[in-house]
């Protein structure tokens, strides 16, 4: 459940269509083949990869993880 919630706050972050569906395929092709593959390598992605993670990887991390900062993140940018 945590993972789409996680992927709906990615949703609504104002990317294009194809910028997330690009975004999506860098981190890996299995990502994109649904939102919950792509939320289990965004999270693989992370563990393995820290901070050189892609960046997409990286918000749906922090989405799950702390929603909270996420959310207020998402705000200051907007």
């Amino acid at each position: 459940m945590r993972g789409k919630r996680a992927m709906k706050l990615i949703h609504a972050d104002g990317y294009s269509r194809q910028r997330k569906g690009d975004m999506i395929r860098r981190i890996s092709r299995y990502a994109a083949k649904n939102p919950g593959e792509a939320v289990a390598e965004a999270l693989v992605d992370v563990h393995a990869n820290g901070h050189n993670a892609q960046p997409l990887s990286r918000a749906i991390h922090n989405a799950i993880n702390h929603p909270e900062r996420y959310m207020r993140h998402r705000t200051a940018q907007h």
